[in-house]
């Protein structure tokens, strides 16, 4: 709730594991964790401090829920966000779950961050839902150095609508790594993003064809920087089956720097 500030929840299996960390027949109503207050840490940087979350829930609930204008400041790293205990096998649970969610207000929510140990591996129930979904949030938004769609051992997992919204409110999406987003790997309706050194649709090889079913990334608003002149601004984008990158609509959007094939 609001004012429940300055927490860890660390070391947690949520939702549909058992106590092993695999597929089990127990289920969550709404979230898997609820995030109102401020500068609250979930996961951490150790394998112990993990959060291994697999909720089954209502269409339209979320395994992590950033909710709130009091919902400032609170990291998100080190978890596995929709798999068991390995990162490496998608729980299936349910329809329309998001990944994690960050809406109502809530500013400077960090997912991920620049460390080797900060990543999250992040999927949705399935097809119908965002790994990451960012709606009428406040500033400071950072997603970084995540696997969305890729497992933990550098797999593909696949298994969300898209890897990253952003509906409303600017996002730093940095350094990620995505893949077989059945629309759009990136949906940028809400301007202002910066969108820099992501792996789209690929292996580390940049061979293996992990491209989204329809567009890679989605530009329907103003002033995105995608990629970028200094060394790792550039995204690699492969293999599309559709427009690696479409600006719909917007003014003021700036592509640079990317390697774009397949």
């Amino acid at each position: 709730e609001a004012g429940s500030d300055g927490n860890t929840i660390a070391g947690n299996y949520i939702g549909q594991l058992n106590s092993s960390g695999t597929a089990g027949t127990h289920t969550v109503a709404l979230s898997g964790i609820y995030v109102a207050g401020a500068n609250n840490n979930l996961g951490g940087l150790t394998a112990a401090d993990r959060n291994v979350i697999a909720v089954t829930a209502a269409s339209g609930s979320n395994m992590v829920y950033v909710n709130g204008s009091a919902a400032t400041g609170n990291i998100i790293r080190g978890n596995y966000i929709g798999t068991d205990a390995t990162g490496t096998t998608k729980i299936a649970n349910g329809s329309g779950i998001t990944g994690v969610a960050v809406i109502g207000g809530a500013a400077n929510t960090v997912i991920g961050g620049p460390g080797a140990n900060d990543f999250n591996v992040i999927t949705a129930s399935d097809s119908s839902a965002a790994a990451v979904y960012v709606q009428t949030a406040g500033s400071g938004t950072v997603v970084q150095g995540n696997r969305l769609g890729v497992t933990a051992a550098g797999t593909q997992l696949g298994g969300a609508s898209s890897a990253v919204t952003a509906a409303t409110g600017a996002v730093s999406i940095l350094n990620n790594w995505m893949s077989a987003a059945t629309g759009f790997n990136i949906l940028l309706t809400a301007g202002g993003s910066t969108v820099q050194g992501n792996r789209i649709g690929t292996d580390m090889a940049g061979t293996a064809n992990w491209g989204s079913s329809s567009l890679s990334i989605y530009v329907a608003s103003s002033n995105n920087l995608i990629g970028g002149t200094g060394a790792g601004e550039g995204n690699v984008v492969a293999f599309s089956n559709n427009d690696a990158i479409q600006i719909a609509s917007g003014t003021g959007n700036a592509l640079l720097g990317n390697l774009i094939y397949g």
